[in-house]
């Protein structure tokens, strides 16, 4: 029977190995001028001041889910003197209450806002590259952000409410209920408000000002009655640019107006208010925030969750596994 420590060992290796392959992939392709992901053309998210809303719905369906089952007594006292039953039992309402919160909001974005599956950032026919997209990204990105949690580890401890659960459960009855929420309930749900949600509709401000900065009449000035101007409106409507070089990729939809350049802060803000989700956490913010823009940026090229959502999930569960083997050591 293999042990613990040595197979961990070999995981790493290969790990790293392939984190250094990526990256030297990674600088000779920036080095040529070319962009890491090719740029994806796709039409403005439909939704607007609703993202905000629906993103403070999700830390208020978590709280209120667990005030419900703790009492108000025991939720102003240190979470480190509740016992492991409790912070399991948390830890567990809070998970089913926001994958409940997704299937709400998908299902009323689906059927009453009228959005496609696109919008909400899945196409069923692109998930086996979405999928090595995502596996690639986690390799180039598991080195700098543990890194840069190790490093500030040494001055600031790292506290987290699942640690403390961890540490508490001596019989390791809870893994399971901890696994489940960090590996599969927080990577989609904070995937889809952050990044489908929050930064979609960044991207479709910063698309509008670009829009009305290059043709501020556009929104005010009628159409003409002529036909052949007609046709000419219609024509500029559609025409896009295309970078063969930087190796952009389009689809043109009838009607719509496609965003074929990306700006760079809706990355940087909603990578912000990631990091900030996360203050409490000790030096947790400043890894999360680099992690959130390397998946700010899988999202922007692609305007796909599922990327993103492996990446999370493999960041989260090697954290998991990694503390597990130190635990076993």
């Amino acid at each position: 029977m293999l042990e613990v420590i040595p197979l961990l060992n070999i995981v790493l290796l290969f790990g790293l190995a392939c984190s250094f392959v990526l990256c030297f992939w990674m600088i000779q392709r920036l080095r040529c001028g070319k962009p890491l992901l090719p740029l994806e053309a796709h039409p403005p998210v439909p939704w607007g001041l609703l993202a905000p809303l629906l993103l403070i719905g999700l830390f208020v369906t978590e709280t209120s889910s667990v005030t419900a089952l703790v009492n108000q007594e025991q939720m102003e006292t240190d979470i480190e003197n509740l016992s492991a039953n409790q912070l399991s039992s948390m830890l567990l309402i809070s998970s089913t209450s926001k994958l409940l919160y997704l299937v709400v909001v998908v299902s009323c974005l689906v059927h009453l806002g009228k959005c496609t599956w696109k919008d909400l950032g899945w196409d069923a026919r692109q998930i086996g590259p979405d999928l090595a997209t995502g596996v690639c990204s986690f390799f180039l990105l598991v080195v700098p952000v543990f890194s840069i949690q190790a490093a500030l580890s040494l001055f600031i401890k790292y506290e987290h409410p699942i640690l403390n659960l961890l540490e508490a459960d001596e019989t390791n009855r809870f893994f399971a209920t901890v696994f489940f929420s960090a590996v599969v309930v927080a990577p989609i749900t904070e995937e889809f408000f952050f990044r489908v949600i929050l930064q979609g509709w960044f991207e479709k401000l910063a698309h509008d000002r670009k829009t009305r900065q290059e043709n501020p009449f556009s929104l005010t000035e009628p159409l003409s009655t002529d036909p052949l101007v007609v046709d000419l409106n219609v024509e500029s409507d559609l025409a896009v640019e295309v970078d063969v070089e930087s190796d952009i990729s389009t689809s043109i939809d009838s009607g719509s107006h496609l965003i074929c350049g990306g700006a760079w802060w809706p990355i940087f803000a909603s990578a912000l208010l990631f990091a900030v989700m996360h203050v409490g956490q000790g030096p947790a913010p400043i890894p999360l925030f680099v992690l959130a823009i390397g998946l700010g940026y899988i999202y922007q090229r692609t305007h796909r969750i599922l990327a993103c959502v492996v990446v999370h999930a493999l960041l989260n569960g090697t954290s998991l596994l990694l503390w597990a083997a130190s635990g076993t050591g």
